[in-house]
């Protein structure tokens, strides 16, 4: 288990991709991470706006409508994703991302991708840019893989509304009932502590996900960038204020919609063909692709089950 993953490292992780894809992993050996903003899902990163709404802290910046959109547009132009699942044998997801039927499932590991975007990190860290001030230099400052978590956005948002009205009708009557309620930390203060750990949106809200994507099993390694702010170094070494950084979110197109990480010739584990492409196109993209040295496995997906393990018993006497 790293800091940046609560996965086992030896947990086997999957991706469905085209031929293209394919050849940037094994002929280019980078993996491709692609900014939240790129992503067909226009709701991707709402999590984010869910998570800060339901923190005692920051829940006051997150009301307005405006404010609201313009933090999302940031969360959108501030975050890379790589995306993997942990199913292998998914119809849907072969039917997503193979539709021509000529698409390759990769295989890695937990560990392997977080060695990948540890090296991505340390390569795009802000430290390298610290006595860059003024630059606008795209940076990087963290890195997680985790399971993402499958969410009904409005219900999420409802469960919120209705959980800061409760706490906020209980305060005002404990409030009046009990002049010493507010100041005795015995009283207010645990009340508040206690709400604050049962929060309904807990975690990192860029790893919810509408739940209408929940077939895709996904795990999914966050890049989390930035660009160089204004703030000298020597200001920064001074500072009063431990959440003042030398970086700040980018704005819309100040970073590139793709960024690519270094990965090792053993990052892929094994590979497989989608099971819906003729025997003489896998033969060809054998020869034409980087698949040596692979193991190539198959795919359950869409083959004939009766076909593929026996459904015969003997549990009533007769033979099979």
């Amino acid at each position: 288990m790293s800091v940046a993953s609560p996965l086992d490292p030896k947990t086997r992780l999957f991706r469905f991709v085209s031929l293209f894809d394919f050849y940037e992993i094994a002929g280019r050996r980078r993996i491709r991470l692609s900014k939240f903003a790129t992503f067909e899902d226009k709701n991707e990163g709402v999590g984010s706006i869910l998570v800060m709404q339901d923190n005692t802290i920051f829940r006051q910046k997150y009301i307005d409508r405006a404010e609201i959109e313009k933090e999302h547009a940031l969360t959108r132009e501030n975050h890379y994703a790589t995306c993997w699942t942990t199913e292998p044998d998914s119809i849907a997801m072969w039917s997503l991302y193979s539709s021509d039927k000529s698409g390759i499932r990769v295989s890695t590991t937990a560990g392997k991708l977080c060695d990948a975007l540890n090296k991505c990190l340390s390569q795009r860290s802000w430290t390298n840019h610290a006595h860059e001030h003024g630059t606008r230099a795209p940076i990087a400052w963290h890195y997680q893989v985790k399971p993402v978590r499958y969410v009904n956005y409005f219900t999420l948002r409802d469960v919120i509304r209705e959980r800061y009205s409760k706490s906020h009708n209980a305060t005002m009557e404990k409030a009046s009932a009990d002049p010493t309620y507010l100041s005795d930390p015995t009283k207010f203060r645990a009340d508040y502590l206690e709400f604050q750990a049962n929060s309904a949106a807990n975690g990192d809200g860029v790893f919810l996900k509408d739940a209408a994507f929940s077939h895709e099993r996904e795990v999914r390694g966050v890049l989390y960038a930035g660009v160089r702010n204004d703030l000298p170094h020597e200001v920064w070494l001074k500072r009063n204020n431990p959440l003042q950084n030398l970086f700040e979110s980018a704005q819309a197109g100040e970073l590139e919609d793709y960024i690519f990480a270094e990965i090792p010739h053993d990052f892929i584990d094994s590979i497989c063909f989608d099971p819906r492409m003729p025997q003489y196109k896998q033969d060809i993209l054998t020869n034409l692709l980087p698949t040596q040295g692979y193991t190539v496995e198959h795919s359950k997906a869409f083959g004939y089950a009766l076909a593929q393990e026996s459904f015969a018993s003997n549990y009533d006497g007769l033979s099979e």
